[in-house]
């Protein structure tokens, strides 16, 4: 098993994923199997006939032309290349196809092991002192936000806990910096509760994400899950984005409701 470089691309043959500047770009089992087989043989012409013995190893396919087509049209959207002027795959109609780019190939062993982002979890605050309510309900909510974005962040990503409301200079080292800090606050509004989320990038201090969210009736025990889930989702999807925007506080929302 190896890796293949080529352009801005890289393919890892042992997992089957395709990545774009360290992103994965999505890529079906039956595209990736053709991919690899061509990065394999990359500059030598590839038969259909041996491409359909390398998709379907068992033989089983309903239409082989057309699943080959489509194959081909998947890794295509996929490079961004073109049929007609490709960069990458060039076909050679009725014969086959063959991989035109330069390819590096590295050994998985001589790949630098990328270094995890880091979430550092703060407790979550009570804005209303001494209400039996908001304090009951920061304690729900801050084990369910752990237990939430440890279940459901991608393996790059490291969920840490702090007992320390705030460090602003990213200085909790326990094994490594810190990315970003996910800081929560409860307040009360009559027999509800109002919950606001803030995802924070430790180096610039700048708010990435905010979500504003009605957490229910003070005391029932599906609100802090949730408020959870959504606070969860919301940093997910802010961190699968290239380069988390800054955003001014006043401007951010939530997906919940006021």
């Amino acid at each position: 098993m190896a890796v293949y470089r080529f352009g801005v691309f890289e393919f890892d043959s042992a997992t089957g994923e395709l990545r774009k500047t360290a992103r994965r770009v999505r890529l079906r089992l039956q595209p990736a199997r053709a991919l690899e087989h061509l990065l394999r043989r990359h500059g030598e012409l590839v038969s259909r006939q041996e491409l359909q013995r390398v998709i379907w190893p068992d033989g089983t396919f309903v239409h082989f032309d057309h699943g080959l087509n489509s194959c081909m049209k998947q890794i295509r959207a996929a490079l961004g290349d073109s049929r007609s002027a490709p960069d990458y795959v060039e076909t050679l109609v009725k014969r086959g196809f063959r991989f035109i780019a330069p390819v590096a190939v590295v050994p998985p062993h001589e790949l630098p092991t990328p270094r995890r982002r880091r979430i550092l979890v703060l407790p979550v605050r009570p804005l209303d002192d001494g209400e039996p309510a908001a304090v009951a309900g920061t304690e729900a909510l801050g084990e369910e936000i752990l237990l939430q974005l440890t279940g459901a962040v991608p393996s790059e990503v490291a969920v840490m806990v702090s007992t320390a409301l705030f460090d602003a200079g990213g200085a909790f080292d326990a094994g490594g910096p810190v990315d970003f800090f996910l800081a929560a606050a409860v307040r009360t509004a009559g027999d509800r509760l109002r919950v606001t989320s803030k995802l924070i990038d430790a180096r610039s201090l700048c708010h990435v994400w905010v979500g504003r969210f009605d957490a229910g009736v003070a005391g029932r025990s599906d609100a802090p899950i949730s408020v959870a889930e959504r606070i969860a989702g919301g940093v997910i999807a802010t961190l699968g984005r290239d380069r988390p925007s800054a955003i001014p506080l006043v401007e951010a929302t939530g997906a919940g409701t006021r």
